[in-house]
């Protein structure tokens, strides 16, 4: 039995009426000063993150992307790599309604452009760098290589980049966490896109923790 089968019917029904959002909203306020992200690697310092200023950030991203004039259920391509910015990135978006496909960064230009176009993404979106590297160019190509895009901005310090929005920069919108049931999405080569949905990303989490 999974750990969400285990749940009381008003827990389950609390886990499927809420997103991954959810719980980070939750930790904050719950557990506001423990370290909520944790970093390290060649080329970067270590770091972490509490639960409290990782929420304040998410909500950051949140109130810019509705500030640029992005919708719940309108759609953003994050190429991105397992690193604070672009988790960071993830709840945003997610906060905000945004449905989110996830592109690993090291793809070429054309081939994140090809992954847009497949999901319809209206934005591109990526930390600012990913350890020393920084991905702004090759997103920047990519937006231009797909007509639907109405945005391509970055979180985080970048180089400087034509047609690249520095998004921490942007004055954000107060808004009240949503707590949306954004799809995200993945990529496996040769398949379709495949639609997670939140929920049962956060169940599989519980049962990780849960075993």
């Amino acid at each position: 039995m999974s750990f969400a089968q285990s749940l009381p019917d008003r827990a389950r029904t609390t886990l499927e009426s809420f997103g991954l959002d959810a719980l980070l909203t939750g930790a904050a306020r719950l557990r506001a000063d423990r370290v909520g992200l944790t970093w390290s690697g060649e080329g970067v310092a270590p770091g972490a993150m509490p639960y409290a200023e990782w929420d304040r950030a998410a909500s950051a991203v949140a109130g810019a992307l509705a500030a640029c004039g992005f919708a719940p259920g309108e759609r953003a391509l994050l190429v991105g790599a397992a690193d604070p910015a672009t988790v960071t990135l993830l709840f945003g978006a997610a906060r905000a309604g945004l449905d989110v496909a996830l592109c690993p960064a090291g793809e070429p230009p054309a081939r994140i452009a090809e992954r847009a176009q497949t999901v319809a993404a209206v934005a591109l979106l990526a930390p600012g760098r990913i350890g020393p590297a920084s991905v702004v160019a090759e997103v920047a190509q990519a937006a231009a290589l797909c007509d639907q895009v109405r945005l391509a901005a970055v979180w985080g310090e970048a180089p400087a980049q034509d047609g690249v929005l520095p998004l921490h920069e942007v004055e954000p919108i107060p808004l009240i966490p949503r707590h949306a049931q954004a799809t995200i999405f993945t990529f496996s080569e040769g398949e379709a896109p495949q639609r997670h949905r939140q929920e049962r990303l956060a169940a599989a989490a519980f049962d990780l923790i849960h075993r």
